[in-house]
């Protein structure tokens, strides 16, 4: 990593989205505890998204009832999710990763 890298924390309310437009690949973005509506999209970069809490505390909600995450190339396919729930997609569609390994540690799925 090099030396600009950074680590960004949010609220809830402000939404994941708002950090990860100017994030460069290899920040952190730090999540605290409450609900995320979302339907991000992530390319060319590899970030870290991590709950400040336990995953039970920062629940992270599909805005559209469908997809909550997409991982368009190889860069963010690569990307690290930490102490998260992530709910409100479905089954077949919560995630689409176009490539790469994505890493998920201390995350719950739940009602997708």
């Amino acid at each position: 990593m090099s030396g600009n890298v950074q680590s960004k924390s949010i609220k809830p309310y402000w939404g994941i989205l708002k950090l990860n437009t100017p994030s460069a690949s290899g920040d952190t973005i730090r999540i605290a505890p409450g609900t995320c509506v979302e339907l991000l999209s992530i390319a060319n970069k590899t970030l870290v998204i991590t709950g400040s809490s336990p995953a039970a505390q920062v629940i992270v909600r599909s805005s559209n009832g469908s997809r909550l995450l997409s991982l368009n190339d190889a860069a963010a396919g690569a990307s690290t999710f930490q102490n998260l729930t992530l709910t409100g997609g479905t089954s077949q569609d919560l995630i689409a990763v176009t490539a790469g390994n994505p890493t998920f540690e201390y995350c719950i799925f739940q009602g997708n």
